[in-house]
C-alpha cells in the first residue's frame, strides 16, 4: 500500500465492492419471484383485508355524505317553511289590521243570507272565521262564509290562508321537535 492513504484505500475497497454486488442486485430483479403457497394465501387474505377495509371506508364515507346532504336538505326546507310562515304571518297582520278597523262598525239593519237580520249591530271582535255582532237581541257570533262578500273584503277574509297558516305552523314545530329530539 506504498502512496496510498486509508481513505483512498477505503474508497477503492468500497468501489471494488459494489462492483462486485451489482451483479447480484440485477440477477436478482431479473429472477421471476416465486411465492409458495402459503406466502400466496398470506398475500391474498392481506389484499382482501386491504380492501375490505377500502370499502368500509368508502361506505362510511358515503354514509356521512348522506347524513350531511339530509341534514341540509331539512335546513332548506325548514327554512321554505319560515320564509312561507313569514308571508302568510304578514298577510295575517294586513288580516288583523283590517279587522281593527272594522270594529266598531255599525249597521242599522243587517241582513244574513240565511234570511237572519240582526237590528242595530255593531262589529265587536273579528277572528278568523266569524265576526261577532252586538245587536238589539244578545250577542251574535257570524261566520265568515255568512256574510256579504263586501264585509269579508273590508275584513280581508281569505279561508284559504287560514288552512295554509295552520298546516304550515304544525309542520314547522313538527320539524323543530323532531331537530330537538
Amino acid at each position: 500500500m506504498a502512496g496510498l492513504t486509508y481513505a483512498s484505500y477505503y474508497n477503492n475497497n468500497k468501489k471494488l465492492k459494489a462492483q462486485e454486488e451489482k451483479p447480484k442486485v440485477e440477477e436478482a430483479i431479473e429472477k421471476p419471484v416465486v411465492l409458495t403457497d402459503y406466502q400466496k394465501r398470506k398475500l391474498k387474505i392481506a389484499q382482501e383485508k386491504k380492501l375490505k377495509a377500502e370499502q368500509a371506508a368508502l361506505e362510511k364515507a358515503r354514509l356521512e355524505q348522506e347524513q350531511i346532504d339530509k341534514a341540509i336538505l331539512a335546513q332548506e326546507e325548514e327554512e321554505r317553511l319560515a320564509a312561507e310562515l313569514a308571508v302568510i304571518k304578514e298577510k295575517q297582520a294586513e288580516q288583523k289590521r283590517a279587522w281593527t278597523k272594522y270594529i266598531g262598525t255599525k249597521y242599522d239593519e243587517l241582513k244574513l243570507p240565511s234570511g237572519k237580520v240582526l237590528i242595530k249591530a255593531t262589529a265587536s271582535e273579528v277572528r278568523a272565521t266569524h265576526v261577532t255582532f252586538e245587536h238589539n237581541a244578545g250577542v251574535a257570533n257570524v261566520k265568515f262564509y255568512e256574510l256579504s262578500e263586501s264585509i269579508q273584503r273590508k275584513c280581508k277574509y281569505d279561508p284559504e290562508l287560514a288552512e295554509l297558516a295552520k298546516k304550515k305552523e304544525a309542520e314547522l314545530q313538527r320539524r323543530i321537535r323532531a331537530k330537538i329530539k
